[in-house]
């Protein structure tokens, strides 16, 4: 569905180059098949459905560590915070991660995200947010061609083989608004302005 461009926030229309970041949504479905039924304007691919995160009631914050094989690792830290009661606050967060493989190639990536939340009680919500990361490091596989039946000796752990230009980087960047709006009892409004950007270099 993401490469059709079946990709929808809060059902809300959206073209994504790359995934929105973890700190932003809540909760991802893909609505196909039964999964996609009485839901708007189905598509034969299916539907990625993202639900941002809603306002918080109340202040958190969560910060987790995982550790990876070959010294590898992901750390992040999110928060919640309720500004001004319901009418006006902040979740977000910022990430690092540092991954390595047994032939010595790898990534290193970050990421900051921000989503202040507005609320006019009984009338609209408005909702910018920001987020952007990447990998400023990313080490390729090495690839070992034989030619005959006889096979190399197995490469040494966590040696990188690959030559040094064989690396590149990557930068995603997501911004944008939602705006819901109770317009009568009967009526209401959903959209959204976004500008996605994903360099691979």
């Amino acid at each position: 569905p993401t490469k059709a461009g079946n990709v929808r926030v809060d059902g809300i229309y959206m073209d994504t180059i790359g995934v929105l970041a973890g700190r932003l949504r809540d909760r991802t479905a893909i609505r196909v098949g039964f999964a996609a039924d009485a839901y708007p304007f189905q598509a034969p691919t299916g539907i990625v459905d993202h639900k941002f995160r809603t306002a918080p009631q109340q202040f958190g914050n969560s910060v987790a560590w995982h550790q990876q094989a070959y010294g590898g690792f992901i750390t992040e830290w999110d928060f919640r915070v309720p500004v001004i009661g319901d009418r006006f606050s902040l979740t977000g967060g910022v990430a690092l991660s540092n991954s390595k493989s047994a032939d010595g190639s790898g990534s290193r990536g970050n990421g900051v995200t921000l989503r202040p939340i507005v609320r006019i009680p009984g009338f609209a919500e408005i909702a910018p947010f920001f987020s952007k990361g990447g990998f400023p490091l990313q080490r390729s596989h090495p690839l070992v061609v034989v030619r005959d039946e006889n096979l190399p000796e197995m490469a040494p752990l966590r040696r990188y083989l690959g030559q040094s230009w064989a690396k590149g980087r990557t930068d995603n960047l997501n911004t944008g608004v939602t705006v819901k709006a109770r317009i009568s009892d009967s009526l209401s409004f959903r959209g959204g302005l976004f500008h996605v950007e994903g360099d691979r270099k």
